[in-house]
């Protein structure tokens, strides 16, 4: 079992960055996502853009 991942809830097929709220299709991206927004408590306009809610 992946541990480094274990506070990533899975919704709906899509992973939720714990830290922000959004969805992703990649669990690798949730992750970059994740670990962006506890280093610098913002989010990175270039990860976020693949985010579900910013595909719409």
């Amino acid at each position: 079992m992946d541990h480094k991942n274990h506070n990533q809830k899975v919704e709906n097929g899509l992973y939720k960055c714990p830290e922000c709220g959004l969805h992703y299709e990649d669990k690798e991206q949730s992750e970059k996502c994740k670990t962006w927004c506890k280093e610098h408590k913002s989010c990175n306009l270039e990860i976020t853009s693949q985010a579900i809610e910013n595909k719409k």
